[in-house]
């Protein structure tokens, strides 16, 4: 159990001269699609980025309380997303982990998965690199021993009010009202622990990051080793 309250709810160069007025005349050169604000959930409830027929497709399963996964994200933000992603190379997807005894990484992910699929890669780059400010007040004794009397509707809420993720997605946008409703959403809390279960059960992963492309699981964590095999596997 990670929680005592809440997995109860289990052209060519031409050398011809061109008019200027027929070069002015010429339309604009279409704008080519940036794939990231392309969105999609799956239907086990993970959003994916990018373009659905990149010919490579990561999976990475993600703790927001894991600051390798913090690393990750912000080492490979300009390539990935910026390079890979933005032309429609390469999809990311994002599963949602959770860590034996680390209920605060549920109610992040929680917190994380509010409102719009389209807003969940931000709002997880934004958790993510808040971990500085958060992630040491979930060894507070004090803090354990609050939430730990809460009652099951109040836990998650009273958690995310004392870490911060309030404050924080407060700014991104979202009303209290909006997140009182997402962490306490059984739906998605389930689908989260499903995934997690999935993730380490079936496929083997051992920890977070974990990658897999194409369906392959990877035996490394880190971007400067995935970054290498995707430069292989992109047409050169």
């Amino acid at each position: 159990m990670i929680a005592k309250h809440l997995f109860t709810a289990l052209a060519l160069t031409c050398a011809i001269a061109i008019p200027a007025a027929v070069i002015e005349a010429k339309p604009a050169a279409r704008a080519a699609r940036d794939w990231r604000s392309t969105i999609a959930v799956t239907p086990e409830g993970s959003a994916v980025m990018g373009n659905p027929a990149a010919p490579i497709k990561i999976v990475e399963y993600v703790s927001y309380a894991c600051s390798h996964c913090a690393d990750f994200a912000a080492q490979s933000r300009a390539r990935l997303e910026g390079d890979w992603i933005r032309n429609g190379q390469v999809s990311l997807e994002r599963r949602a982990t959770v860590l034996e005894n680390q209920p605060f990484a549920l109610v992040a992910a929680l917190a994380v998965q509010c409102g719009v699929p389209s807003r969940w890669f931000a709002n997880g780059d934004a958790m993510l690199a808040a971990q500085p400010q958060w992630l040491p007040k979930v060894l507070d004794p004090a803090l354990q021993k609050k939430w730990n009397a809460q009652p099951a509707n109040r836990y998650a809420i009273t958690m995310a009010h004392d870490l911060g993720f309030y404050e924080l997605m407060q700014k991104r946008g979202y009303s209290p009202a909006q997140l009182d409703t997402c962490l306490t959403d059984q739906t998605k809390l389930q689908a989260i622990l499903k995934s997690t279960n999935y993730g380490f059960v079936t496929l083997g992963i051992t920890g977070t990051p974990s990658f897999m492309i194409n369906d392959s699981l990877l035996s490394f964590f880190d971007w400067p080793n995935l970054e290498g095999l995707i430069e292989a596997m992109l047409p050169q």
